[in-house]
């Protein structure tokens, strides 16, 4: 478990780094070092994440497994792009683990909160 905590603590460092080259050279062509730098920090942070959850909290969610790989398997295809849409990317991939979880927990409550004498649409079925 504590290989985790250096896996977070790495990302975070990574993320850091690759935040910098996009303010500091947001419309540039970005290598693919910058690539890496700025897509696989974040990677590297929920896949420790995702692996730190497991022991501590007896669940993983899933949606931070998906977000991690999504952002590795991405690489390829932003190489080249100005660094400020490959920064766009990494937070639409961050932001997409943290919706996820809390959509599908909505959508389950909304599935239980209706009768199922109902129909969905909120018409009476006749019985």
């Amino acid at each position: 478990m504590t290989y985790t905590h250096f896996l977070m603590v790495a990302g975070v460092i990574v993320t850091s780094v690759g935040a910098e080259l996009v303010i500091a050279n947001p419309v540039d062509h970005a290598p693919l070092s910058w690539t890496l730098t700025i897509l696989g920090g974040p990677a590297l942070f929920l896949a420790g994440r995702a692996l730190f959850e497991k022991p501590v909290f007896g669940h993983v969610y899933w949606s931070r497994l998906i977000g991690a790989a999504v952002l590795a398997v991405s690489i390829p295809a932003m190489r080249g792009l100005p660094a400020f849409m490959i920064g766009v990317a990494a937070d639409l991939g961050i932001l997409g683990t943290l919706i996820a979880p809390w959509a599908i927990r909505i959508a389950r409550a909304h599935r239980r909160a209706t009768p199922s004498d109902q129909h969905p649409s909120g018409v009476r079925s006749l019985k």
